[in-house]
């Protein structure tokens, strides 16, 4: 009570795995005699094929939600796939809310406005990812 649930506790409650032979799972699955990924015995596998897994709210989008941002992911799990897009307007608005001074992103009110700032066009522009193109092609 009060601890977080392991994978093979959550894919037992669910009827995935039987208790019986939970020695057969492993949290990455195992091998076959070919040396071939079974990910019938792979914890996480079986945890990333549940419906309720794949549409579920992540705890990124549910915060942005709170603070009126939208949050558009890629597929769970997979943040190869997110492209330099991302990662650039992440960076971008990261560098922005560390250069503000403590006073500006100290209570609840300033720090939604912070982040608000944070994630406007008015930090996260164009000229910025052409300048920054540009620098990497003189590189």
């Amino acid at each position: 009570m009060g601890k977080s649930k392991g994978l093979s506790q959550v894919l037992w409650e669910r009827g995935f795995i039987d208790e019986t032979s939970i020695e057969k799972y492993k949290l990455t699955g195992k091998n076959d005699y070919f040396g071939i990924l079974d990910n019938s015995t792979s914890l996480r596998h079986m945890m990333i094929m549940c419906s309720n897994f794949l549409r579920e709210q992540g705890m990124m989008e549910l915060i942005g939600q709170k603070v009126g941002v939208e949050v558009i992911l890629t597929s769970k799990c997979h943040a190869e796939l997110a492209g330099e897009g991302v990662e650039y307007m992440r960076a971008c608005s990261k560098n922005h809310y560390r250069n503000l001074s403590l006073k500006e992103k100290k209570g609840k009110d300033k720090f939604t406005e912070a982040v608000r700032k944070c994630l406007s066009v008015d930090v996260i522009t164009l000229m910025r990812k052409e300048n920054l193109q540009n620098e990497r092609d003189n590189i």
